[in-house]
Parts: structure tokens; sequence; C-alpha cells
């Protein structure tokens, strides 16, 4: 069985940025830049939650 926690939304892709395949994130967070504090976020794409480390 893998990680089946429940997900909770942090903030948002909003657009993309630069060349470099960065993008543009809105925290939910308060303060904002408490998102930094995660090594790893998922993001729901077309049903699926890939894992991303930043």
């Amino acid at each position: 069985m893998g990680d089946e926690s429940p997900l909770v939304e942090l903030g948002a892709v909003t657009s993309p940025h630069g060349i470099r395949g960065w993008v543009k994130v809105r925290s939910d967070t308060e303060p904002p830049e408490r998102l930094f504090e995660h090594r790893k976020l998922r993001l729901k794409l077309r049903g699926a939650t890939p894992e991303y480390r930043i």
C-alpha cells in the first residue's frame, strides 16, 4: 500500500514564468512563505497527483 494520506490545498499554480519551466504559485498559507517549509508537493493535474520536490 502507498501513501494514501488526504491532500490539503496549500495554493495554486497561476502561470508559467521564464524559459526554464518555472511557474508562478499563489500561496494560501499564512504567512505565504510557509509554503516553502514543505520539501515535496503534489499537484493535481488532470485527475492525477504527481509529486514534486522543491
